[in-house]
């Protein structure tokens, strides 16, 4: 008699490897995507026929590993849930999977105050691609170039206050960024021969100081 139990099924045969089998048509499954335990090798008996036994084994399936998210799809069924229909593109860069958002129509909305709803998203979409991993991977997403053009306008501003205090003297203190934020300007002013950068507060978000670099200071 075969028994279901669970994700695993116990059958007989006349031989074991009849038992397998019948398992295996069972569970409509390959030999190598299961385990198999042999409960009773069985027995002819006496002439075949006195004593004898069926062959009983249980075989379970294996937990197969998840097929790879699809960063598309993801970020695809997210914005649509959330009422927004865009164009998705992914990349693979050097350090972090690349997912562009094209124009919703109301980028605004996605984006959020300061990128707040966007770095939600970004979040999600990070947790969801990491998940069982077992090397934590970057996320950068974007919504029509928005995190592109906030970088170029960092850019900007941490070489123009750069000028300000290489020509005054006077250090200056940014607006609070998130980290991220922070990022664009100390890359912006790393190679500076006479212009150091350092964050300063508590919390996630922080001000960025532009200031001279100290006597020896290379």
């Amino acid at each position: 008699m075969d028994e279901h139990l669970g994700n695993c099924i116990e059958t007989e045969g006349k031989t074991v490897a009849e038992a397998v089998q019948n398992a295996l048509s069972r569970l409509d499954v390959l030999e190598k995507d299961v385990e198999i335990e042999v409960l009773d090798e069985g027995s002819r008996g006496v002439f075949n026929i006195l004593g004898s036994r069926q062959a009983r084994v249980r075989v379970r399936l294996k937990k197969l590993p998840a097929p790879p998210a699809d960063p598309v799809e993801i970020v695809k069924g997210l914005i649509s849930a959330m009422g927004f229909d865009a164009p998705v593109e992914s990349s693979e860069g050097d350090d972090a999977t690349e997912i562009t958002i094209g124009s919703t129509g109301a980028d605004g909305l996605l984006i959020g105050k300061r990128g707040e709803t966007l770095e939600s998203l970004q979040h999600v979409v990070s947790k969801i691609l990491n998940r069982g991993a077992a090397e934590w991977r970057h996320v950068a997403v974007d919504v029509g170039n928005y995190r592109k053009r906030r970088e170029s306008q960092l850019a900007k501003l941490a070489h123009s206050m750069a000028e300000r205090v290489r020509a005054t003297g006077e250090e200056l203190t940014t607006e609070p960024l998130k980290a991220s934020e922070r990022r664009v300007i100390h890359l912006a002013l790393k190679d500076h021969p006479t212009i150091r950068s350092f964050a300063v507060g508590e919390g996630l978000v922080k001000r960025v100081v532009i200031a001279l670099k100290e006597t020896g200071e290379t």
